[in-house]
């Protein structure tokens, strides 16, 4: 007899002949749920994730089993597409925004409204977000397009500055929960379920009197870019004066003079350093 073929969408239910359940994914949603990654065979067309035993598997076209054993061959497939809304299957995705191409009473042709609740049918509930205005307005800003009002615009990556401070050469990290722990990648996946950042800086420090303290400004700081200065009067009743870079004068022989710090209390602690000498 024919074997029947299975060819699973993603999200899909796979049930196996022995009676394992998995959820069909892509390879990088079964890393980011198992936490590493993982090595499928070559001719694999077929990628899953065991949601209890936070396993894997894998299956070629049409649900055979990858290896000799029928036990994990596909048996039958459960369709999730059955079980969504109109706008999930049209695509939609809450919080995304859209642009709305005919007019109504409460919205407007090339407005731009955001997708804020899915109640099941084929007129959700959408906010205006920018455009032209409505006729008529809403005290919150909400109101219910149908579906086929709206289409979908070219949405910024959610790492988009991320990916071009990478490519401008920045050190990438991303947050490990196998390790829980922040590491270096070379070649970020820009998953939009992995934490990204990029690498902080080690601290610098100087040696002032034989007192280490965190190195000030080498380079000058931006317009309107708040700095400390340490404040060595002998009355004076704080540490440290808080300054903004406006390029003035000022701000430059501070800047020259190694006196413009990053926090106030790396100005206290450099304060300290130069008088360490003069105390009794």
């Amino acid at each position: 007899m024919q074997r029947k073929e299975f060819n699973p969408k993603l999200g899909d239910i796979i049930i196996c002949n022995n009676g394992q359940q998995y959820i069909c994914a892509t390879k990088q949603v079964i890393e980011n749920v198992l936490g590493h990654s993982i090595s499928p065979m070559r001719d694999s067309v077929i990628y899953a994730y065991h949601s209890n035993k936070k396993s894997w598997s894998e299956w070629k076209e049409g649900g055979a089993c990858i290896t000799d054993s029928t036990e994990y061959t596909i048996k039958e497939v459960i369709s999730m597409q059955e079980n969504q809304t109109p706008a999930q299957k049209a695509g939609f995705v809450i919080g995304r925004h859209y642009e709305c191409i005919e007019s109504g009473t409460y919205f407007t042709k090339s407005a731009i409204y955001e997708f804020v609740r899915d109640d099941g049918t084929y007129c959700p509930m959408f906010k205006y977000i920018r455009g032209p205005v409505a006729q008529e307005t809403t005290h919150n800003g909400c109101m219910y397009i149908e579906l086929h009002k709206l289409k979908a615009i070219k949405q910024p990556h959610k790492h988009a500055e991320l990916i071009k401070a990478w490519a401008d050469g920045a050190v990438i990290q991303c947050f490990s929960t196998a390790y829980n722990q922040w590491l270096d990648i070379d070649t970020p996946s820009w998953d939009n379920d992995t934490q990204y950042r990029i690498k902080p800086e080690e601290p610098k420090y100087i040696d002032v009197n034989g007192v280490k303290v965190p190195e000030p400004y080498r380079v000058k700081p931006g317009h309107g870019i708040t700095y400390y200065v340490p404040i060595t009067a002998a009355r004076a009743t704080k540490p440290a004066e808080t300054w903004r870079w406006t390029d003035h004068d000022l701000d430059l022989i501070n800047f020259q003079n190694g006196q413009c710090f990053k926090t106030a209390e790396d100005a206290a602690l450099a304060r300290d350093a130069m008088l360490k000498p003069f105390k009794v």
